[in-house]
């Protein structure tokens, strides 16, 4: 049985824009794919121990000529500076943070990288469209631009499908707003992103008003948002138009509603601070699709 899915591609600032779409064309996931950039999440490289930090429970390494990383100590596993030892990318430089990668010890070093003694990138990671590809057999790669079929990996490019009607300009509308600070969730509530290092945070505005099942609603579309943009770390939502006693009361359904739902699986409703805003927690990874298009917009 198809599963109804499929993926529209497109160049856009020489980035391939790429979108899982449903059967009825709603997005259900978006990235660039980027199939040259280094240190992507899951890559495995031969580090160089360059300091121990105990303070931080880690050591900063070098991956060669794609900089530095902080790899955290595993319980069982000493090392010390100049040791080289394999390692994964567990997330990629994002938000003025860099990157971060898990000691796999159990991986083999090949003995002629042994011998080179130097950082060096053992194996790519599959990338989002090869995810995509294992989740859903039947999806084809979809797009109104021939070119980008030589950029595709070689075990998808029999699915590659050209479509001059793909990737249309409403679609990749919809694409560019995923970096929008601004947007709408629902007729009465708007929310705006600001990111910083430390943290994002999300204020729920309603000009006209808006009670607690408004705010509920909103959050849910919200969390859809966050997915989408692949937004991480610790996130804090300022409810909108509500007394801190119900910001309260609206934190304990939104944890069991995220409980429930499969698709919110890598997102923690932690509580609410004292102030009665909601705090999530939400595994970086790979970096988000909102800095880089914020990124995008800031050079056109």
């Amino acid at each position: 049985m198809s599963s109804g899915f499929s993926v529209e591609l497109c160049l856009i600032e020489g980035k391939i824009a790429s979108v899982l779409l449903d059967d009825e064309r709603e997005i259900r996931s978006a990235a660039f794919y980027a199939p040259q950039a280094s240190a992507q999440l899951g890559d495995l490289y031969v580090v160089k121990i360059l300091k121990s930090v105990s303070g931080l429970s880690g050591a900063f390494v070098s991956l060669g000529e794609v900089g530095e990383g902080f790899l955290p100590y595993r319980k069982h596993l000493s090392f010390q500076e100049g040791d080289f030892l394999a390692a994964s990318v567990t997330r990629e430089a994002q938000h003025g943070k860099g990157i971060r990668l898990k000691a796999e010890p159990e991986i083999e070093i090949p003995q002629t990288l042994q011998l080179e003694k130097k950082p060096v990138l053992i194996r790519k990671a599959k990338s989002l469209l090869e995810n995509w590809a294992d989740l859903y057999p039947d999806i084809q790669f979809v797009s109104p631009q021939p070119e980008i079929l030589l950029l595709l990996p070689q075990a998808l490019r029999e699915r590659f499908r050209i479509d001059y009607e793909a990737f249309d300009s409403c679609l990749k509308e919809d694409f560019l707003a995923l970096g929008e600070r601004h947007f709408s969730l629902t007729l009465k509530i708007d929310a705006s992103i600001t990111v910083t290092e430390a943290l994002t945070a999300i204020d729920l505005d309603a000009p006209n008003g808006a009670g607690f099942e408004e705010n509920r609603q909103a959050i849910h579309k919200l969390f859809d948002e966050i997915e989408l943009r692949q937004l991480g770390g610790v996130i804090l939502i300022d409810p909108a138009g509500l007394p801190v006693k119900k910001r309260f009361a609206l934190t304990k359904f939104i944890q069991e509603d995220a409980k429930q739902k499969a698709k919110w699986k890598n997102l923690e409703v932690r509580g609410a601070t004292p102030s009665g805003m909601i705090e999530l927690s939400v595994k970086r990874g790979r970096r988000s699709l909102f800095e880089t298009l914020q990124e995008l917009s800031l050079t056109n």
